[in-house]
């Protein structure tokens, strides 16, 4: 394991002049989308070979969890790319997600520790890796000691254009979220703001014009692979290969849909049942793996349906490769709010989806004809959808969309939008 010196590695830090531009990319989340948004920035900085440093903010927990993402850094430029951790002591006294107010109260703590290193290490910009956890403190202008850009993952104001509104999300709430929004556009400390929404850009270009906001690519890499990498992959799964296999990648919790979609396998037909498998891939907690296994337990014992699960992480030059052996995939989220990198990895690898009608995703699908929507919170519905999805022909016209929205999202278009903006920012 690699060892780090916080101490060293501060005075070395600033032992370079003042006058280089030093970029701090702030995350502190561990899972999700960030450790490739880091990597992709990582990679452009060094082969573009942009001059200044990158000091990368994380919790100790990624040095263990992304250790490769650590080592790119130290491959690519080990002077002008660096890793701090936060202390162990100040990753302790984060208050738990577990409500909105302890939510609430660790965004706060979460600022003021960005604050305290962004002073300490003279940043000249900072790129908040995730906006949406600080947009109180920058509303309230609890401004840091740089100027700051963001990503924006989960704007949902603009829902009821496209969508039903979530139950109990009222028109008040919209106007709140609104309000807060044009007040951080307002801090003379924000320079840019980037959403990988491409429909909020569009709302609020209607309501008002402003430079800081601008539409950011959700990038997906793809990965290509040998037959015989294929054929592993599906030796692996232990499926009758004459089935359809239908695959839900991610965090195996409430929030993906898995019990909705284990609820609905007694309202498929009998011969359905024997067409399809079900493959579940991903890491979960000991209480879920248990609630899972005694729902599969129970439903196979009844009906000729086949489900594998793998309940693990999986490294992002294997995931493409399950995606690519599966027929469909889903994407049956809870009243998800953004994005989601299912969809591009399915659009990538040219796979339907059977997706969640709600908010942004619901939209992504039925604009780029990603494949189906229905309301995921119903598990009749959802095995409406099923049965529909497998008789569903998809054009030359569909994968033409498909395409579209690949190329849309490509990684090669993440990192050059990110700094062009910021190099702007730096002049």
């Amino acid at each position: 394991m690699i060892m780090y010196n916080l101490h060293s590695k501060l005075r070395k830090v600033l032992e370079k002049s003042v006058s280089i531009d030093r970029l701090m990319l702030f995350d502190l989340s561990i899972y999700g989308h960030h450790p490739e948004y880091i990597q992709y920035l990582l990679n452009y900085w060094h082969q573009k070979k942009l001059s200044g440093q990158i000091i990368v903010l994380v919790s100790p927990r990624f040095l263990l969890e992304h250790a490769d993402v650590v080592q790119l850094g130290q491959q690519l430029d080990p002077e002008n790319i660096q890793f701090f951790p936060i202390s162990q002591e100040e990753e302790d006294s984060l208050k738990p997600r577990n409500n909105s107010l302890n939510r609430n109260l660790r965004n706060f703590q979460e600022w003021f520790i960005f604050c305290r290193y962004a002073k300490r290490l003279k940043i000249d910009h900072a790129l908040l890796m995730y906006y949406d956890t600080y947009q109180y403190p920058l509303a309230l202008r609890l401004n840091p000691p740089c100027p700051v850009s963001g990503i924006y993952f989960r704007p949902k104001f603009h829902y009821k254009f496209f969508a039903h509104l979530p139950a109990g999300y009222s028109d008040i709430q919209v106007r709140w979220e609104k309000m807060l929004l044009n007040l951080v556009l307002s801090n003379s400390k924000l320079r840019t703001l980037f959403t990988i929404d491409p429909f909020v850009v569009k709302y609020l270009k209607q309501k008002l014009e402003n430079p800081k906001l601008l539409y950011l690519p959700d990038p997906v890499q793809v990965h290509q692979y040998s037959q015989d990498q294929l054929n592993q992959v599906k030796d692996s799964l232990n499926i009758d290969s004459n089935r359809k296999l239908f695959l839900l990648f991610g965090a195996l919790t409430d929030r993906k849909g898995i019990y909705q979609l284990l609820d609905s396998i007694p309202f498929l037909p009998e011969e359905i049942c024997s067409t399809i498998a079900i493959a579940l891939i991903g890491e979960t907690s000991e209480e879920h793996q248990y609630r899972i296994e005694s729902r599969i337990a129970r439903l196979t014992s009844r009906y000729p349906i086949e489900i594998y699960r793998k309940y693990e992480f999986l490294p992002e030059e294997l995931v493409q490769a399950y995606f690519e052996v599966s027929d469909f995939i889903l994407a049956l989220y809870q009243r998800h709010v953004g994005m989601s990198g299912i969809l591009n990895l399915a659009a990538a690898k040219q796979k339907p989806v059977l997706s969640s009608d709600y908010g942004l995703m619901g939209e992504l699908v039925k604009q780029y004809h990603l494949g189906l929507t229905v309301d995921s919170t119903d598990p009749r519905v959802i095995a409406l959808g099923i049965e529909k999805i497998l008789s569903s022909i998809f054009s030359d016209k569909d994968l033409v969309k498909m395409q579209k929205f690949t190329d849309q999202n490509s990684a090669s278009q993440f990192a050059p939008t990110i700094f062009k903006r910021l190099l702007q920012n730096f002049q």
